[in-house]
């Protein structure tokens, strides 16, 4: 869960509910749900992963693609940018990759990569540290790609 709201998976479908001020249920919407409400942009995928930053979510399909929504004031959906989103979107810095796991701190995301090759993500990457992660930063967020064992 994040700061003030849930996602969950079910049968394949992502259902989220709680606060919803930055877009971060990923409904189309930014008015805040008590009850569980399925996040149609996403009904056509199976999504096996899901994890909540403070305003954020992302989730990932069992192709290994990853879907973020929600507040990107650090650049955390993997944009480019810092404009929130209301509903789903690729992660543009991850296209290409399979993702195996994602999870979401306050202001950051961690994707772990299932294939044997790391993008270059931007002109913000950093150097790869010895164990194969790679680390790259928009503005004050720092994430690490880190390739499955």
């Amino acid at each position: 869960s994040g700061y003030n709201h849930v996602i969950a998976l079910g049968g394949g479908e992502v259902w989220s509910w709680g606060y919803n001020h930055q877009g971060q249920l990923g409904l189309g919407h930014r008015k805040n749900v008590s009850t569980p409400a399925v996040v149609t942009e996403l009904s056509e995928r199976t999504c096996v992963k899901a994890s909540c930053g403070a305003y954020h979510s992302v989730v990932v399909t069992d192709t290994g693609v990853c879907y973020a929504f929600g507040s990107n004031a650090h650049g955390q959906l993997g944009q480019g940018d810092t404009n929130e989103r209301e509903t789903p979107v690729v992660m543009e810095q991850l296209e290409g990759h399979h993702i195996a796991d994602v999870a979401c701190g306050f202001h950051h995301v961690l994707a772990l990569v299932a294939d044997d090759s790391l993008p270059a993500l931007s002109s913000t990457l950093l150097q790869p540290v010895p164990d194969g992660a790679v680390f790259f930063t928009n503005g004050d967020v720092l994430t690490a790609l880190m390739p499955a064992a």
